[in-house]
């Protein structure tokens, strides 16, 4: 098309008229301008494209329930993860989930879900990681968090779930394991089935606490 354009201009301004100078400013113009606008076009195109792919993959990544990040995040996540950086896993599990679903109905176990998200975002830092793992398990990555710093954080969201304003239902409450990498194992992965490991003993000791990985008393 440019060049059909360029053909027609040669055509109807140079081959009519003897000022060819003229004539050559007034089609570089032209021609500068329509490239102008075309590259203004592409340019605006890619960037609308690029804010779309960016929003598609923030959308892919987050939970739509709780706005939490989801799964596919989380595994995403640790396979970025530095094994040499300092970090803890806290593993959370919604407590009874299953018979207060069948008693009171999925909607309610979904505000509940809703609730808890809310607050794991309250008690965590703008540098952790909070994840709805599946169902009613929830994990937070926190880097550059040592175990102590990390039970006390864990300690801090079950009182905050414990407090949620939960009428005329039954009081929320959740169980927790904490594992810390490199303490209690030597890669990420391994931290979370540490922390996985935790949680089943805070289960086993009466749930709606925080237990800390401990080799010695898992085995």
């Amino acid at each position: 098309m440019g060049v059909l354009f360029g053909w027609i201009l040669f055509w109807v301004f140079i081959s009519k008229s003897s000022n060819l100078l003229f004539h050559c400013v007034l089609i570089g113009g032209i021609f500068g301008i329509l490239n102008f606008i075309t590259a203004m076009f592409f340019i605006k195109r890619y960037t609308s494209l690029v804010n779309t792919n960016q929003k598609l993959d923030i959308e892919n990544r987050k939970d739509s329930l709780t706005d939490l990040y989801n799964r596919r995040a989380f595994d995403r996540d640790i396979r970025l993860n530095n094994s040499n950086v300092v970090c803890s896993i806290i593993f959370l599990d919604v407590d009874n989930f299953r018979e207060f679903n069948n008693i009171y109905g999925h909607q309610a176990g979904d505000q509940i879900l809703v609730e808890c998200a809310k607050s794991i975002k309250s008690c965590i830092r703008e540098s952790d990681m909070a994840y709805r793992f599946g169902g009613e398990e929830f994990i937070v990555i926190l880097r550059q968090c040592d175990k102590m710093d990390a039970h006390k954080i864990a300690q801090k969201i079950i009182e905050r779930i414990r407090k949620v304003d939960n009428l005329p239902f039954p009081t929320i409450t959740v169980s927790a394991g904490v594992a810390t990498l490199p303490e209690d194992s030597v890669s990420i992965e391994q931290t979370v089935r540490a922390s996985d490991l935790a949680l089943l003993m805070a289960k086993k000791k009466g749930k709606n606490q925080v237990v800390l990985f401990d080799r010695s008393k898992m085995t």
